[in-house]
């Protein structure tokens, strides 16, 4: 199963999906800034604090409810990642509903609910309006904080970060995380294995009983509810809640670079880089440059398929299907980030495009088209937001959080009208810093050299996917471990030579969601070289390849095709039920490369030659002798491509221990494959292998 997962990726990748061109026709000509009229919004507070913001819409019989609590980021430190968990274990059980209890009452009125460290959303039809507060106001006031659930929590946060580590956007994230902010800010901290496992039922608890109070919360209704209706559920359900003293904090500002400073995470064999440009702005929300700095971005990168960023990198140089650009406003601090996942061979040419766009908006005037252009897309955006109830009500939010004036909104389309390309040249020379950015780029080892010339001192620094500093690991030496007694003691752990030496067939089931879409894959064996992969969803069967002696097929998309030699050579070993019963022959070659980690636990490396040349690298855990990564390079239609393979939840079938969870990343791409049936030794006609 470990194996099959990069095929189904490659065979996306080729066949593909049909989408419809998308219409690029020029914006028309802007007209006067019209005059809007923003729906209402009634507010009141309550004795304890609690402001609440009505803002009706009787179109449909539903009350969306919405609880955001004000308050600023703290530094988790050494436990980063509890304030996340505070939500979860909230909504886990209270004094007097069980999670069960409380998941079954909303799916018996069909109401949605979800609470987090910062508040929580619920929705419902207005009749049953009263069933969802009265949860909701005992999951915020009555939690129990079950130690069973921060177990449940720990173990799934540590196997998703198993299984992100090898991603391009996971290392980037963290990457320019750590270098934007630095890690004495709270932007800058990132959750590792080892924070996840120090993290304490008590720091959660404390989080809850010092930060989340009416006083510093705000509590919003949207829907088929009137304020006299709000006023009276607002008060049951949460007048008893008490306000309190809650700390405030303050970080210093975060610097930029002074001279461009280049960062590498190291992707090995990568396709692409993901490329990231920014640095800090002092850039709060309700900064009276907001909408011409809004406008500016629009022009360089800020459109979906629109800006001087896609023009340059996708429709002139094609190093990209996307290059877009952000600049960010946060009561911490601002950011400007501008984007791209790039071919990996150019990352450097595509760096240069994108400071040669950034450049050319703080040299340059922009054109009369380009502002007419970004004040029609700006204002139909605007307007497209209106239709919906929930943005009067993030309007008002945003008014009484960041103190903004009362008409800010009202009268914004009439600022819009009002930028000037002057306007959009005074924000440019403020805000694009294109000698003063952090560049940081997740890509192939060949591309670190090349990115030397593009920082102020020719320097590039390496990190690692937490963002820290690199430090080579070599492995440990395994000492006097040889290859065939880590073999010898994986089949051992698994159920032993005798067993596996009995199994003839094997008809495996398994599942798994790619793009959207539940695939099914059918994978059936038989000694003496027969093979049967099969991809369904539902009934229609996306591709198949059949193995039968020293002849092969592979059919996609209902066209069939022999297979080659390094196909049938692949396939071959792929039928090979249980390959390592057979490592100790000519057709293997073993070499024991030491000791490396893997997911927090030693285990040894072992690289395997295939007779005809294909490699795979091995890891066995040091105590539980398991197989638990696999990794290995194949070349592509995309050029060289890693795939590693994680290996999770054995389980027992007929005495033998298999996986039955694999998460396959490459690409950037994860796929989870789950192991739903398994029957060994069943009777399984040839008539299946036919070719």
């Amino acid at each position: 199963m470990k194996k099959l997962v990069l095929n189904i990726f490659l065979l996306f990748c080729i066949v593909g999906v049909s989408v419809a061109q998308l219409d690029r026709s020029k914006l028309p000509a802007p007209g006067p800034a019209p005059k809007i009229s923003i729906g209402n919004y009634e507010t009141f507070t309550l004795p304890n604090g609690l402001q609440v913001f009505v803002v009706e819409d009787h179109k449909l019989p539903i009350v969306n409810v919405r609880l955001s609590i004000n308050v600023d980021p703290i530094l988790e430190g050494e436990m980063k990642g509890y304030v996340d968990y505070v939500g979860d274990l909230m909504s886990a059980g209270t004094a007097k509903r069980t999670k069960q209890q409380i998941g079954e009452e909303m799916d018996f009125v069909g109401a949605d609910f979800n609470m987090s460290s910062d508040g929580f959303f619920g929705n419902s039809l207005k009749k049953h309006l009263g069933t969802l507060l009265d949860i909701a106001s005992d999951v915020l006031l009555n939690p129990v904080f079950p130690e069973s659930e921060l177990a449940l929590l720990k173990k799934r946060s540590i196997s998703g970060l198993a299984s992100s580590k090898t991603s391009a956007g996971y290392m980037a994230q963290n990457a320019l995380a750590k270098v934007m902010y630095g890690s004495k800010h709270p932007y800058g901290e990132i959750m590792t294995e080892q924070s996840i496992e120090k993290i304490s039922l008590d720091a959660c608890k404390n989080y809850y009983n010092t930060y989340m109070k009416p006083n510093v919360s705000y509590l919003i209704f949207v829907g088929d509810i009137n304020v006299k209706e709000a006023k009276k559920l607002a008060k049951q359900y949460f007048g008893a809640w008490a306000k309190g003293t809650v700390p405030t904090h303050t970080y210093e500002m975060p610097q930029g670079p002074k001279g461009n400073q280049v960062f590498y995470v190291v992707k090995e064999n990568a396709p692409q880089s993901t490329v990231n440009i920014g640095y800090p702005l002092d850039y709060k929300p309700g900064n009276p440059d907001a909408i011409k700095a809004g406008l500016m971005n629009e022009v360089l990168g800020g459109g979906i398929f629109s800006g001087r960023l896609m023009n340059n990198l996708r429709e002139a140089k094609g190093y990209t299907y996307g290059a877009r650009s952000s600049i960010s406003a946060d009561k911490l601090t601002g950011s400007f980030l501008a984007s791209a996942e790039v071919k990996g061979n150019i990352t450097d040419s595509a760096v240069m495009a994108f400071f040669e766009e950034i450049g050319r908006m703080k040299n340059d005037k922009i054109s009369k088209e380009e502002l007419e252009l970004s004040i029609n897309a700006s204002s139909g955006m605007f307007a497209l937001r209106l239709q919906s109830a929930n943005t009067i009500a993030n309007f008002a939010l945003n008014i009484a959080r960041y103190k903004l004036p009362a008409d800010y909104y009202q009268t914004y389309l009439e600022n819009l009208a009002k930028v000037s390309i002057d306007d959009v040249y005074a924000m440019a020379q403020k805000y694009m810093k294109p000698q003063d950015a952090y560049i940081v780029v997740v890509g192939p080892r060949e591309m670190l050299e090349k990115l030397k010339a593009l920082d102020a001192d020719k320097e590039v620094t390496v990190l690692d996917s937490n963002g820290d500093l690199f430090v080579e690991v070599k492995a440990k030496s395994a000492g006097d471990v040889n290859c065939k007694q880590v073999i010898d003691n994986y089949i051992k752990a698994i159920g032993g030579t005798e067993n596996l030496s009995k199994v003839s067939n094997y008809a495996a089931k398994m599942s798994m969601n790619m793009q959207g879409m539940n695939i099914g894959v059918n994978l059936f064996k038989k000694q003496t070289n027969k093979l049967l992969l099969e991809m369904k969803m539902g009934e229609m069967v996306l591709s198949k390849q059949l193995l039968n002696g020293d002849k092969a097929s592979i059919e996609a998309q209902g066209r069939k095709m022999d297979a080659n030699a390094e196909q049938l050579a692949k396939m071959q070993s792929e039928a090979v039920i249980f390959p390592e019963l057979g490592y100790h022959t000519a057709d293997y070659t073993l070499n024991l490369l030491g000791v490396e980690p893997v997911n927090g636990s030693d285990a040894y490396k072992i690289e395997v030659v295939m007779k005809g040349g294909r490699k795979v690298t091995e890891f066995y855990d040091v105590k539980s002798a398991l197989k638990v990564k696999v990794v290995e390079t194949q070349k592509t239609p995309m050029g060289d491509m890693e795939s590693v393979t994680l290996l999770q939840e054995y389980k027992a079938f007929n005495n033998i221990m298999l996986p039955t969870i694999n998460i396959t990343q490459v690409a950037g791409q994860e796929m989870k494959m789950v192991l739903e049936s398994l029957d060994m030794n069943a009777v399984i006609s040839d008539d299946i292998f036919k070719l």
